[in-house]
């Protein structure tokens, strides 16, 4: 048991670190203006981070075998395991696709476009989010894109919120309270709403800005 939990916080980390690493290379992917370099750093990078997640998920589960778990249990926890895996493959053929023109290593790319998009607009980065409810909606407005997508796994969108919130702050204290399950992802999206997404509260902040613009 005491193996089990080793692996599955060393898995956590190796998780966490893959959908940084994703996330990474998915931005740049999506740049208007692409360098095949940075493009193959990138990869390389988020590669060296698969096989390692890879080697610990086969160790988790040939010890989930040996301690006679259900077939449930080791069905879902195969399934998880394979989501990772076909998130590299994904990446891995956009990246294969994007370096197949003839560009050479270093210069400037075309834009790569997808059957999904029929163009590239300019990479917005993810603000961050600390306890000032004036930021509440530009915060949420982006985020949101994110809460939606319904193709990424919800602990990849809990890393991701830890990732929206300033450290030290109370939002990332809200986050980090709750254990980093895709069941307590949402109750932690709920809790921040529920905080200081209000709608009254927030009305009544923008009020009193209103207030003082008047008496200036």
């Amino acid at each position: 048991m005491l193996a089990m939990d080793a692996l599955k916080q060393k898995r956590s980390t190796l998780r966490s670190a893959f959908t940084r690493s994703a996330y990474n290379l998915e931005a740049l992917l999506a740049a208007i203006q692409l360098k095949a370099s940075d493009i193959e750093i990138n990869f390389e990078q988020i590669s060296k981070r698969f096989k390692q997640l890879k080697e610990c998920d086969t160790k988790l589960l040939e010890l989930l075998q040996k301690e006679s778990c259900t077939s449930d249990e080791y069905e879902k926890e195969y399934t998880t395991c394979e989501s990772y895996e076909d998130k590299f493959i994904a990446l891995k053929i956009k990246v294969k696709n994007v370096l197949a023109g003839d560009a050479k290593n270093g210069t400037d790319l075309p834009y790569y476009t997808d059957t999904a998009s029929k163009c590239k607009l300019p990479e917005i980065e993810l603000p961050t989010f600390d306890d000032n409810p004036r930021e509440w909606l530009n915060f949420w407005t982006q985020f949101q894109k994110i809460h939606e997508e319904a193709s990424t796994d919800e602990r990849d969108k809990y890393q991701y919120l830890i990732q929206s919130t300033v450290p030290g702050s109370a939002p990332r204290e809200i986050v980090e309270s709750f254990p980093a399950t895709a069941e307590n992802y949402k109750k932690a999206v709920e809790y921040l709403k529920e905080r200081f997404g209000k709608e009254s509260v927030l009305i009544q902040v923008y009020i009193r800005d209103l207030l003082q613009l008047v008496k200036k």
